[in-house]
């Protein structure tokens, strides 16, 4: 399983041969974890027990180095604190998904029936004919007063 960092805009994996080490959070103390999250600044997210923090988040006094190797391993109070101020300012990217518009969604003060519609042109069109008989000539009336 690979292994990436929990904090916000980290881009750290665990690789093979790697520098960073990968520690999980402490699901079994529940004051440290609340610190852990405090510290993340990731809102309601809650760790699962595959989730892991890189080493670039602690301080150098945060870890014990013992063994033969040196091997580096986190002070049982060891809280994360560095991070970085981009971190918190990158916009969260939330995958968009598309809603097709329902009879609900659209606002159907917008929308005319067709009989509407209809209704609507032939007020129209009967008012562009009062408004032309009433200021037009009428051709009869020309006819009766004849030449002059």
């Amino acid at each position: 399983m690979v292994n990436s960092c929990s904090a916000n805009g980290c881009k750290n994996r665990n690789t093979k041969g790697g520098s960073l080490t990968f520690h999980r959070f402490p699901l079994n103390n529940k004051h440290l974890l609340k610190l852990w999250l405090y510290q993340l600044k990731r809102g309601n997210w809650e760790p699962s027990k595959y989730s892991v923090i890189c080493s670039e988040h602690f301080t150098k006094d945060s870890f014990i180095v013992k063994g033969p190797n040196n091997r580096r391993t986190l002070k049982n109070d060891a809280c994360p604190t560095i991070f970085s101020i981009a971190n918190y300012t990158e916009p969260v990217k939330k995958k968009k998904v598309l809603k097709e518009k329902s009879s609900a969604d659209v606002d159907m003060s917008e929308v005319k029936d067709e009989s509407d519609a209809k209704s609507e042109e032939e007020h129209d069109s009967a008012s562009l004919k009062a408004d032309e008989s009433s200021t037009s000539v009428n051709p009869v009336d020309d006819i009766k007063e004849g030449p002059a």
